[in-house]
């Protein structure tokens, strides 16, 4: 049944994911209990670095490839010969700025490692154009599994690197290891979609791709410039606390990328500007505000206990700074939801207006911010910058789609969190979290009856809707 493929989509690609970053956490935790210090750093950033880099051969034309080929499948030879030819001469560029750009950044035992993640994507460029074509398919239980198989891939061989004393060259080649075999799955499954490289697609395709290599670069800069910033300004020593915070931080946001990547192909297919859709994007925004700010909080009150259960209390400055990126989560969460509308929207000129102009943002508080409190400035820069573009979005939405009321149909929710954050933080001075935690959902809970936020017909529309959010 067409309807129940954005669920089994969510299902199957979580499954998957889910796999692949407990598995991408766990090599991160070994790292981090094995070698510390400013070895950790050093991985953390060749690990952000590959990150940051993988999925940029493509010039962030997989976003194209998926709206296009959901609608119009004939093109996929054509376009998948296309992808190849781009990506693959990205992605040498990308590879030899990489190799020649660390040379003056970082010190010399660093470059050989840094060539190897270059290698790496060059290895994966064709994968990258495959994992988009296969999207557009919604078949992302295909995509989900390679990952998960890539992941596990590396993972074995960088354990056992990690457990015989082998250092950073071998874990980069590892990567290589992973993209080469991602790659060549890809190819096994789609041997037969090929056709002769058409000069005008590859042409057309540049053209676009401006716009959407921005909404890629900004996107992924904003989760990965605060490690590149401290091992500029601070040490590596530092790098590797960060990320301690930041990779459990990562766990949480698979989550939310999960659930972007399994409904953009259905949204987009049946995007319009009606007023009952805007009315379904209104609900949407506030279910996840509704359940968002609380567990938002839920998690910043317990982030000692993750961070410790982590890592045995090897690393405390992390547990102050993942708490800051929980906020990071909620607004990133949010922002999720007005970044599929404008490219649903087929206005992705907006999403890269927005996230250039958070990125702009982002470094100038990563400037003022990291140099004088270090990890905490940076979770604060980040944090800054994603609630910058919410307010960004928020604006286009309501001058370029003529959409507006999401702010007002919420406002009974942003009058409930404000009293549970006074709550919060007033019990705070006086007790212990976990019984400030409690009071203060106490206090979120009246204020929203209060308001009839949860009176039994506001409850039964929101179950409602949930039940019918596959008619999207």
């Amino acid at each position: 049944m067409a309807h129940t493929k954005p669920v089994l989509n969510f299902l199957s690609l979580g499954a998957m994911r889910l796999v692949s970053a407990a598995l991408a956490f766990a090599l991160f935790l070994t790292v981090a209990r094995h070698w510390g210090g400013m070895r950790l750093g050093e991985f953390s950033l060749l690990l952000s670095y590959f990150i940051f880099l993988q999925t940029m051969p493509l010039l962030g034309l997989s976003i194209l490839l998926m709206r296009d080929l959901s609608q119009q499948s004939v093109l996929e030879a054509a376009y998948r010969s296309a992808a190849h030819a781009i990506a693959l001469g990205a992605a040498v560029i990308i590879a030899c700025g990489l190799s020649v750009t660390v040379y003056f950044l970082y010190p010399p035992h660093l470059t050989l490692p840094f060539v190897c993640i270059g290698c790496a994507i060059v290895c994966g460029a064709p994968a990258v154009a495959d994992e988009a074509i296969i999207m557009a398919r919604e078949k992302m239980w295909i995509t989900a599994s390679i990952a998960a198989g890539e992941t596990a891939l590396r993972t074995s061989a960088c354990l056992i690197g990690v457990f015989s004393g082998h250092g950073l060259v071998w874990i980069t080649l590892c990567f290589l290891l992973g993209r080469a075999a991602a790659s060549i799955a890809y190819e096994t499954i789609l041997h037969k979609s090929r056709a002769p490289l058409d000069g005008a697609l590859v042409k057309s395709l540049l053209r676009q791709c401006p716009t959407f290599l921005g909404v890629v670069f900004a996107g992924a800069a904003l989760l990965r410039l605060d490690t590149i910033a401290l091992s500029l300004t601070k040490n590596m020593a530092a790098v590797g606390t960060y990320n301690t915070a930041f990779r459990l931080f990562e766990l949480f946001l698979s989550a939310v990328v999960i659930g972007v990547i399994a409904l953009f192909p259905t949204v987009a297919r049946k995007f319009d500007l009606s007023i009952a859709m805007r009315d379904r994007f209104i609900q949407f925004f506030k279910i996840t505000m509704l359940v968002g700010i609380p567990a938002t909080t839920c998690l910043m009150t317990i982030s000692p206990w993750l961070t410790h259960l982590a890592y045995g209390g090897k690393f405390p400055q992390s547990a102050p700074v993942f708490s800051i990126l929980t906020v990071m989560l909620f607004f990133y969460t949010v922002d999720r939801i007005f970044s599929t509308l404008e490219h649903s929207a087929k206005k992705p000129e907006l999403d890269r207006n927005a996230l250039l102009i958070g990125t702009a943002i982002f470094c100038g508080l990563l400037a003022g911010l990291v140099p004088a409190a270090g990890l905490t400035g940076a979770a604060i820069a980040t944090a800054g910058a994603q609630g910058s573009i919410i307010i960004v979005r928020l604006f286009q939405v309501r001058t370029h789609l003529g959409w507006q009321g999401f702010l007002w149909h919420s406002r009974f929710i942003f009058l409930a969190a404000l009293c549970m954050a006074a709550t919060y933080f007033a019990l705070t001075l006086f007790t212990n979290t976990l019984a400030a935690f409690a009071a203060s959902m106490a206090a979120y809970g009246i204020v929203l009856w209060a308001c009839g936020e949860f009176k039994l017909g506001t409850l039964s529309y929101y179950v409602s809707f949930v039940k019918q959010a596959r008619a999207i």
